[in-house]
């Protein structure tokens, strides 16, 4: 299904408040033996919950990014950022 989504020209990026060291360790001890070869796409660490507060999934309180699924593009993101960041700069 990865290969399929790859072939679409989308990426799947797994991303939690946890660190790369317990995804490592995660993907060593448990995921590796439910998939062969472990998870075949990046996991991304948001120890500080950036990611999930952009997607509206950051739970403060908790310091945990709540599990959920959005198809992201990500050049019209980084075009719309783009745009933002001369505006924002001249506001300061």
């Amino acid at each position: 299904r990865y290969a399929d989504l790859q072939a679409l020209n989308a990426e799947v990026l797994a991303v939690s408040t946890d660190s790369h060291h317990v995804h490592r360790a995660w993907q060593e001890a448990e995921l590796s033996r439910m998939v062969t070869g472990g998870l075949p796409f990046p996991m991304l660490a948001d120890p500080n919950g950036k990611v999930g507060a952009l997607f509206g999934v950051y739970d403060e309180e908790a310091g945990i990014d709540h599990h959920f699924t959005k198809p992201v593009d990500f050049a019209a993101l980084i075009a719309l950022i783009e745009r933002a960041a001369p505006s924002a700069a001249r506001r300061r």
